[in-house]
């Protein structure tokens, strides 16, 4: 979080897409190379702590596929009335909250 904070800071916040925008590509590769899965066409980002103007934008035309910031509304009933800083300080708990798991012998 602090790397994000310099970046937004010092203006740099390219270098750091682009970084980011490699190691999303190389995790599609793989999953491409190794899954028998459909590809990939859509990319959700959950809401950051921190605004990260740009981001949306950059990785799309980096990756070329579509990206958009996930509204944990239409997920997650009330999550509208929740202060959009909080909501992304607390993606992770709301995510696990979530999951379900189904066991079977």
């Amino acid at each position: 979080m602090e790397r994000l904070r310099e970046a937004i800071i010092d203006g740099q916040t390219e270098a750091l897409f682009d970084g980011l925008a490699l190691e999303v590509q190389r995790s599609l590769d793989y999953y491409d190379r190794h899954f028998q899965q459909a590809p990939i066409t859509h990319l959700l980002i959950t809401p950051l702590a921190e605004p990260l103007p740009g981001l949306v934008e950059s990785l799309s035309s980096s990756i070329g596929l579509k990206v958009r910031m996930l509204q944990l509304a239409e997920i997650v009933e009330g999550a509208d009335k929740v202060p959009a800083d909080q909501i992304g300080e607390s993606v992770l708990a709301i995510g696990a909250a979530l999951r379900s798991e189904s066991k079977s012998l």
